[in-house]
């Protein structure tokens, strides 16, 4: 007659749960100011982890919270975005602007390119000179 309700656990937030970190302000521009100045190069997560002076995990999840994307992510979307920037103002090759972006050769830079943008380089190039 007296019927049991199943047992169910409940999830209660821990008031004590630590929040996301995120980079400070300064840190996270200061950061980015690195990482455009040296995109012609490798850019190590702990060199970045050094600027921000924070721990290098500690630093990837910060940098991850107030961005929305991973340190490397980041960097390639920015190198990509310079690609972009070369390519629409100036005759520079491929190839050269793949080294002038930090980036090992042209295939890297097409491959790379085609993942983040949808398009290959030299199309997107192309139809960047026909649209002008």
């Amino acid at each position: 007659m007296n019927q049991q309700m199943p047992f169910r656990a409940q999830i209660v937030p821990s008031v004590s749960s630590p929040a996301r970190p995120e980079l400070p302000l300064w840190k996270s521009r200061r950061v980015k100011e690195y990482i455009e100045s040296n995109l012609d190069r490798p850019i190590r997560n702990s060199e970045l982890a050094d600027v921000a002076r924070l721990s290098r995990s500690h630093f990837c999840r910060a940098f991850h919270n107030s961005t929305g994307n991973p340190p490397h992510e980041y960097i390639i979307r920015r190198r990509i975005e310079r690609a972009q920037e070369l390519m629409r103002s100036t005759r520079t090759p491929l190839n050269q602007i793949a080294l002038e972006c930090g980036l090992v050769d042209q295939a890297h830079l097409a491959r790379l390119f085609r993942r983040v943008v949808g398009v290959t380089p030299r199309a997107w190039r192309t139809a960047q000179i026909s649209t002008t």
